[in-house]
């Protein structure tokens, strides 16, 4: 790993533009208006995660590797018309839900995708990252009935958190995991 000053980390990281565009989740159908042909939000995000993701390996800033790929694997859902709508986490009234059937090509693409946030989670004891990761993988398994391994796993992260239980994604992991019971 590089060796980087402190003041290095304060600065913006070179993949901000790319993220910041995830950050507010819209609906597939709607437009983005860009230099040229008009792209599906979809698209736009697909393509901006790509950026983000080439950006991390260029640069080695690696702090939301996890959460990207999270969101990779819920486009890929999205793309292929699995998931209602956009990259939220959880059962809120904004959030994605599956629907039953999941291509079996698509459904391994994005379990792979969450299964390398879990794991990059992981390697940097990123919590919240992994949390949120397990919750996506978790509803792609329950949608696929696989309830008791969505449980075990998203039981096993829930359970290392023992303060933060007002926050959102406690909040939704507590509601995902009774509804795998």
């Amino acid at each position: 790993m590089r060796k980087r000053s402190i003041s290095s980390f304060a600065a913006p990281t070179a993949a901000a533009p790319a993220i910041a565009a995830l950050a507010e989740p819209v609906g597939a159908d709607e437009t983005v208006v860009t230099p040229g042909p008009a792209r599906t939000i979809q698209t736009a995000l697909s393509q901006a995660v790509a950026e983000a993701l080439r950006l991390v390996d260029k640069n080695d800033e690696r702090f939301s590797e996890a959460e990207l790929y999270r969101i990779k694997g819920e486009l890929t859902l999205q793309k292929a018309g699995a998931r209602d709508w956009g990259l939220g986490t959880g059962s809120s009234p904004q959030a994605p839900s599956l629907k039953p059937q999941v291509p079996s090509g698509v459904a391994e693409e994005a379990e792979g995708d969450f299964l390398k946030a879990i794991e990059i989670a992981q390697k940097q004891q990123a919590k919240s990252f992994e949390l949120r990761a397990t919750m996506s993988l978790a509803r792609l398994w329950q949608s696929q009935s696989k309830h008791a391994e969505a449980r075990q796993q998203l039981a096993e992260i829930y359970g290392w958190f023992t303060e933060g239980f007002g926050t959102k994604d406690l909040q939704e992991a507590k509601t995902l995991l009774d509804g795998l019971s």
